[in-house]
């Protein structure tokens, strides 16, 4: 599975997107991966501030997590764990 940026930049990228998304979506990832095997995924993904510091649950924007992150930490899942990722991510 081959992963590369875009040659040009993605304004939605840097639109913010609800806390609670991105929160379930860590939540999910370390059920399955454990809490190391999240933590080498986030390092790997450039996303190391969320280590333990996961977004609050609400359905509010906070202005503090960005589509272009959660596309990261999907990627760094998918980079990590290759085809078995696929179901993890979706």
């Amino acid at each position: 599975m081959q992963i590369s940026d875009k040659k040009e930049f993605d304004p939605v990228a840097s639109m913010h997107i609800t806390d609670a998304y991105m929160r379930w979506a860590l939540e999910a990832a370390e059920e399955v991966a454990g809490k190391n095997g999240l933590n080498v995924v986030l390092r790997s993904a450039g996303l190391e501030r969320l280590i333990d510091n996961y977004p609050e649950e609400k359905l509010a924007v906070s202005g503090t997590i960005t589509y272009g992150e959660y596309a990261r930490l999907n990627t760094g899942l998918l980079e990590f764990f290759g085809r078995a990722a696929k179901s993890m991510t979706m």
